[in-house]
């Protein structure tokens, strides 16, 4: 079908029906993502650097208040403060560094990113991502197909007993304690 309630969702809702979506582009989007798997595994590497430079960026902006808030204090006490300076000095040409290599690296992500999408499709890019995220596509799909194909030929090898099951589904904290295992 071509409308996801009609065909879909209002059947689900009144049978025991599971539901297997058909989606013709599937195939066509599989080939592009192995195709473009580097720029796609860069992409991570890219957010995994900007990431860690938000953190690096959040860590000197707190030490800067510190070192503000100690400034201020000597001040008031009416004690010397050069200490301090050469220290905030420093803090701030360090924190304008990690600026700069963040929006370099949100600026090389976003190019990448823009690519790839509009190489599959240059009006909506994927059918299933959008971004980082699942598209509105995406998202109905995980949220009303129990299983989806690119053609209903795929199951012809399988029995019509066979029962097919979803991987056990996972929160964050989840895939990162199983990769350190």
């Amino acid at each position: 079908g071509d409308h996801i309630y009609g065909d879909i969702i209002r059947n689900r809702k009144v049978s025991l029906w599971r539901t297997c979506f058909v989606v013709q582009e599937l195939e066509r989007e599989i080939d592009y993502i192995e195709q473009h798997a580097g720029d796609i595994e860069r992409l991570h590497e890219l957010d995994s650097v900007r990431a860690r430079l938000d953190d690096l960026i959040n860590h000197h902006k707190l030490h800067l208040n510190t070192l503000d808030r100690l400034r201020e204090k000597e001040r008031e006490k009416g004690t010397p403060t050069t200490d301090l300076e050469g220290r905030r000095t420093k803090g701030k040409a360090d924190l304008e560094s990690l600026r700069r290599l963040h929006k370099s690296a949100l600026s090389e992500a976003m190019a990448l990113e823009d690519s790839v999408e509009r190489g599959m499709n240059r009006y909506w890019g994927l059918c299933f991502k959008e971004g980082n995220e699942n598209s509105r596509f995406g998202e109905q799909v995980e949220d009303y197909a129990d299983l989806y194909t690119s053609r209903v030929s795929n199951f012809l090898h399988y029995s019509p007993m066979q029962f097919f099951r979803s991987p056990r589904d996972t929160l964050p904290h989840e895939r990162v304690t199983a990769r350190k295992l």
